[in-house]
C-alpha cells in the first residue's frame, strides 16, 4: 500500500510539474550579487538553466539552495540560477546566506518580483527548467520532500542521461507563499 501510494504522488508531483511545460520563460534583465546586470538571453547563449526562486526568510528555500549548489558541480551542461523574490530592504539577508554558504551558482534578485508574478510562481520554491531556446520544459513547486530526486531526474531527462530516482518521493508538505 505505501508503495502505491509513494508511486500515485511521485506521479502527481511530475505531471503537475509537467502541467506548464512548453511556454517560454519570461525574459528578464536582473542583478546579480556584484550588481551587474545579467538577461535571460545571454545566460541561454551557455545553454539550459535550473531556475529557482526563493527568498531568504523561506525555510524551504534555504533547505533547497545547498542540493541547488551540488547540481550546478554535477552538471557542467546545465546552469543553476538562483532568483531571489526578497524585497529591497531583505536584499543583504539574501546575499549574506549565499556568501556565508559560499555558493557557486548564479544568483541574481527579482525584488519587485516582476519576474515571479509573470511566471506565474505563488508558492516559493519554485523552479523551471529552461532549455536552450528559453522554452519552460518543466516547473513546479519544489519545497516537498522528495523534490530534489524530481529535480535530478528532470535534469538527466533534458540532458539525455538515464534518470534514477533511488528513494521514494514523500507526501507533499508546506510551502512558503510568495509575498
Amino acid at each position: 500500500m505505501k508503495l502505491k501510494i509513494t508511486i500515485i504522488i511521485a506521479l502527481i508531483l511530475l505531471l503537475t510539474g509537467s502541467l506548464f511545460a512548453e511556454k517560454k520563460f519570461t525574459n528578464f534583465k536582473l542583478d546579480d550579487l556584484k550588481g551587474k546586470s545579467v538577461t535571460l538571453k545571454k545566460l541561454l547563449k551557455d545553454g539550459p538553466l535550473v531556475i529557482d526562486f526563493w527568498a531568504s526568510w523561506c525555510a524551504p528555500c534555504k533547505k533547497a539552495l545547498p542540493h541547488l549548489d551540488e547540481l550546478d558541480k554535477k552538471y557542467k551542461d546545465i546552469r543553476v540560477v538562483a532568483i531571489s523574490i526578497d524585497k529591497p530592504r531583505k536584499k543583504m539577508a539574501a546575499k549574506a546566506i549565499v556568501k556565508k554558504n559560499k555558493y557557486k551558482f548564479l544568483t541574481l534578485f527579482d525584488t519587485d518580483q516582476s519576474i515571479s508574478k509573470k511566471m506565474g510562481v505563488n508558492a516559493i520554491p519554485h523552479t523551471f527548467i529552461v532549455n536552450k531556446d528559453g522554452m519552460v520544459v518543466f516547473d513546479f513547486n519544489s519545497g516537498k520532500p522528495g523534490a530534489e530526486k524530481v529535480l535530478e531526474a528532470e535534469i538527466q531527462k533534458l540532458l539525455g542521461i538515464e534518470a534514477v530516482i533511488e528513494e521514494p518521493i514523500q507526501a507533499p508538505t508546506e510551502e512558503a507563499p510568495a509575498e
